[in-house]
């Protein structure tokens, strides 16, 4: 095991949540508690008007303020806390050398930044010329003797200039692009889905996941959807993308092709065809569940398939599970990589396995083996379920925590309201929101009903993890599962950007106060909770005191895993107040970011200086979409 196996990760600094909210209106069926649909669906039973859940989705969208002169080739266009007025930047006259595996795209700017100011600060950089190529791209910086990455850029749509966030006590910043990557990136995506664009680029390989075994027609066969790749292709540019088969758990579907020489043959032509059909540039075989009694038919199947595959002049990528040990199972992976490109590694479903299960399997493989693995790292948040293990989204999760138990009676003016979370209201079930050690991921420990329920909810924290542990043993790279756009999985791809890029990523903790829930209210006053996001001690509950005029007033429970931020509302009623009116459509809601003092840099061990508290007030000055969020905090 590699040395640096127990170094601990610095802590994230307490920069403020810079989100914007989608409501979902009482005419809007939001996604369900349990096995969220992105479209269609049921949504939850609930007395339309009382009820609404808030999505709020960290952007960073703050109002455009030229620091120097607006012809100026270097901009901050976020951050700084009003001090825009005294932030300069210089170019230099004579540019430093950079090494060799990158190029530089624009000049080296030195930054005036006063004290005090805090960070960090979204810039804007004019590049030296016109690209259209957006891939590998980061604001460096260099200190006199070393080049050091700082953030992922996002490339303008003219192609003149780049957008990204650097912390304020930058001194220089230049855009440097990676020419010789440490690993390869892969993106696996469901049938029909489109690949996210932010990763495209970057990517080696779209694998789309198309057609399983057929356990009912002929021996062989295989059930393909109508235009699975079609989205993918449509986006992928020249990145090849490969027709998925997987076994969808039907192990004994698969062992019986596996049995018979005629319906191994008629299994590779139904592939072969399939792709050819839909226009794929390679096959990748999902089968990872045969035991050990197969391990010889499989290596024949798959030379067999490889023979058919070559003479296509495509390409061939299989999954194989974590090994157990050195043991490998019914996986001879010496034998696969003679007749594969590369092997995709998937780890155990259980969480609280991934690291030690892998971490001894890995240390038992020679190093020019795992040159030829990529480690799947899973988008997809982990449930345990009597059944083993399923896959919510980070919406899912946080839907479930934010839930309000509203049973009251009526409200007279000046009432004490006493309002629950309902999943996480429970002090003596141990449940919340925190973070594992052992899985290295923030958990969710929630009661639905009667039902005890645990989720590992991942986001670029958890994954930061998991890319050094493909990190430190030294394999070829990742696949990305899950990879399709959509706002209900985590933004993953500042970590996936720095590992492809440098070969190491930072590892972070989430700032323990955004795992606290917390309460809000449009009138009245609250008691029992600290300042929002100032405390890890979440409370179980808390009495809203009604207001002494009527009316209806919104409470609302936000939570978080440390970088989206979710709320449900429930609406309450003082004195005779008239129904609210119905909502229209969901709009996006600008919503104000908390402001904070400047902090520290981060330490050795998980502490950060209280954050103010967020406000809930919309603001014009707020531009959904602009540049990349905060270190820390998008």
């Amino acid at each position: 095991m590699n040395e640096n196996d127990d170094r601990r990760p610095n802590p994230v600094r307490p920069d403020p949540p810079l989100f914007a909210p989608v409501v979902f209106g009482d005419d809007e069926e939001p996604p369900r508690r349990r096995g969220l649909r992105p479209s269609g669906g049921e949504g939850y039973d609930t007395d339309a008007g009382l009820l609404r859940i808030l999505a709020i989705i960290v952007v960073l969208g703050l109002v455009i303020i030229a620091l120097v002169l607006p012809w100026s080739p270097v901009r901050v266009i976020g951050g700084g806390d009003g001090g825009g007025d005294s932030i300069t930047a210089r170019a230099r006259d004579a540019a430093p050398p950079v090494p060799d595996g990158l190029t530089a795209l624009s000049k080296v700017y030195d930054i005036n930044v006063p004290e005090g100011v805090p960070g960090p600060l979204a810039v804007e950089v004019r590049l030296n010329g016109l690209t259209t190529d957006g891939a590998n791209l980061a604001y460096y910086t260099w200190d006199g003797t070393t080049w050091t990455r700082l953030a992922p850029v996002e490339l303008g749509s003219d192609g003149l200039t780049v957008a990204g966030s650097i912390p304020a006590q930058s001194t220089s910043i230049a855009v440097l692009r990676r020419t010789v990557l440490a690993g390869t990136l892969a993106l696996i995506v469901g049938s029909g889905a489109t690949p996210d664009p932010r990763a495209v680029e970057s990517a080696s390989t779209i694998a789309v996941v198309a057609a399983r075994p057929s356990a009912d027609a002929e021996p062989g066969d295989i059930v393909a959807a109508t235009d699975a790749l079609r989205p993918a292709l449509g986006a992928a540019g020249s990145v090849p993308v490969y027709f998925g088969v997987t076994d969808a758990g039907d192990v004994a579907t698969v062992q019986a092709i596996l049995e018979s020489g005629p319906a191994s043959a008629a299994h590779i032509e139904a592939i072969i065809a399939e792709a050819r059909l839909q226009g794929a540039g390679g096959i990748y075989l999902d089968y990872p569940g045969l035991p050990l009694a197969d391990r010889d038919r499989f290596s024949a199947f798959v030379a067999a398939l490889a023979t058919r595959v070559r003479a296509e002049g495509w390409g061939l990528v299989l999954s194989v599970p974590s090994p157990v040990g050195a043991e490998t199972g019914a996986y001879d992976w010496a034998a696969l990589l003679g007749h594969a490109d590369t092997l995709w590694l998937r780890a155990p479903a259980d969480p609280t396995q991934f690291f030690p299960r892998l971490e001894a399997g890995l240390a038992a493989q020679l190093p020019e083996v795992l040159a030829r693995i990529s480690l799947i790292v899973d988008r997809r948040s982990t449930e345990a379920v009597p059944t083993g293990f399923s896959t919510p989204t980070t919406l899912d999760a946080l839907a479930l925590a934010s839930g309000i138990d509203r049973r009251v009676d009526a409200i007279g003016p000046g009432t004490p309201v006493t309002l629950r979370a309902s999943a996480i209201g429970d002090p003596t079930a141990g449940v919340g929101i925190s973070w594992d050690d052992s899985a290295r991921s923030v958990m969710l420990r929630a009661i639905d009903g009667s039902v005890d329920r645990t989720i590992w909810v991942t986001n670029r924290y958890s994954v930061a993890f998991r890319l050094d542990l493909a990190a430190r043993f030294g394999l070829g790279g990742v696949a990305i599962e899950a990879a399709s756009d959509g706002d209900a999985l985590p933004d993953i791809w500042a970590p996936v950007a720095e590992y492809l890029e440098e070969g190491s990523v930072t590892l972070l903790l989430p700032y323990g106060p955004y795992l606290s829930a917390c309460w809000e209210a449009d009138g009245g006053t609250l008691e029992g909770q600290a300042p929002c996001f100032t405390t890890e001690d979440a409370p179980a509950a808390v009495v809203w005191r009604a207001p002494s005029e009527p009316g209806s007033y919104t409470i609302r429970l936000v939570v978080s895993e440390g970088t989206m931020f979710i709320a449900q509302e429930v609406v309450l009623r003082v004195g005779d107040a008239p129904p609210p009116e119905a909502t229209a459509a969901p709009t996006a809601v600008p919503t104000e970011a908390p402001t904070v003092a400047p902090t520290a840099e981060p330490t050795a061990e998980p502490t950060a200086e209280p954050t103010a508290e967020p406000t809930a007030e919309p603001t014009e000055t707020v531009v959904p979409g602009g540049p990349p969020g905060p270190a820390g905090n998008n």
